[in-house]
């Protein structure tokens, strides 16, 4: 299993504070790190439930964000999205 991490600051949109997070991605398959850095670069701001949507859709297997909001902890967890049917083909 392969853990890759990287922080990175957006603006949320509701309060306009950068926010600092933590994202995590363990997998099986080896993810370049040029891609994780050049991902990260793109958000710029948005709620930390949808950029962890987003970031998803790039990476195989888990990925975890997590951040401080207004001193709320947050952790966002997304299991790997099991294959369609036209993968699986």
């Amino acid at each position: 299993m392969n853990t890759y991490r990287r922080q990175f600051i957006a603006e949320c949109p509701s309060d306009g504070e950068w926010v600092v997070y933590t994202l995590q991605i363990e997998t099986p398959q080896k993810v370049m790190v040029e891609h994780i850095n050049t991902a990260v670069k793109v958000v710029l701001n948005g709620y930390q439930e949808d950029i962890a949507q987003e970031l998803r859709g790039m990476f195989p297997g888990r990925l975890t964000l997590e951040a401080t909001h207004q001193g709320v902890y947050v952790k966002t967890v997304l299991e790997p999205a099991e294959p369609t049917q036209k993968e699986l083909m």
